[in-house]
């Protein structure tokens, strides 16, 4: 190849090279800001996951002490009469509803009996009050439970709503940035082929011929 010939494939190289480097540039940007926005979503959603389970957790908290406190309440106001605290309990898990449904839906109201002495009835009451507040806290978790990744659901849709498009734009530039990269090698190789061809009289003086 004649010198005006690899003058030319190096200068033509050259170009290239310093055009792929510019693109990538730009490239990276593009990418760079891409993942930051992707990233500060997920920071988001994360933030609201967070903040959701926080708020089924204090849910959960706060009706599992009433019904605690409440069933140590029925406890020491029926007296010892075993239908006062069976009206008391059955009012206690009707007046607790979780989203819009009372407790006393799920958990069957024990019969409390009469014993033949004081201590026998108070020990059935115990017992009635005890299996219903057991009941009660077990439905209360599960329910608890249910809307608790029911929200977390439709957040998690809503999340793939948006990020998605996102993730198919940063994806889009990923694959741009790995074509431009393959295509600075490319000319690259051409650009250092071509200089090395070059008389070294030529290459030690190759700005002076235009070749930089």
């Amino acid at each position: 190849m004649g010198f005006l010939l690899l003058q030319y494939e190096f200068q033509r190289a050259n170009r290239e090279v310093n055009l792929c480097q510019r693109k990538g540039v730009r490239i990276n940007n593009q990418l760079t800001t891409a993942t930051k926005r992707i990233e500060k979503m997920q920071s988001v959603f994360a933030k609201e996951k967070s903040a959701n389970e926080t708020k089924w957790n204090n849910i959960k908290s706060t009706f599992s002490q009433q019904l605690s406190q409440a069933g140590m309440v029925i406890s020491s106001q029926s007296n010892g009469q075993a239908g006062v605290a069976q009206t008391n309990l059955a009012a206690l898990l009707g007046g607790i509803s979780i989203a819009g449904v009372p407790l006393a839906t799920y958990v069957a109201i024990p019969n409390i009996q009469t014993g033949a002495t004081a201590q026998e009835t108070n020990a059935a009451i115990m017992t009635a009050i005890n299996s219903a507040i057991g009941q009660a806290q077990s439905v209360l978790s599960q329910l608890v439970d249910e809307g608790k990744d029911m929200d977390e659901a439709a957040l998690e849709e809503r999340q793939n709503a948006q990020l998605q498009p996102l993730s198919d734009k940063e994806a889009d530039i990923q694959a741009e940035k790995s074509l431009n990269d393959v295509l600075t090698d490319l000319w690259t190789e051409r650009k250092e082929n071509a200089k090395g061809k070059l008389p070294d009289a030529i290459k030690d003086s190759m700005s002076g011929f235009g070749l930089k």
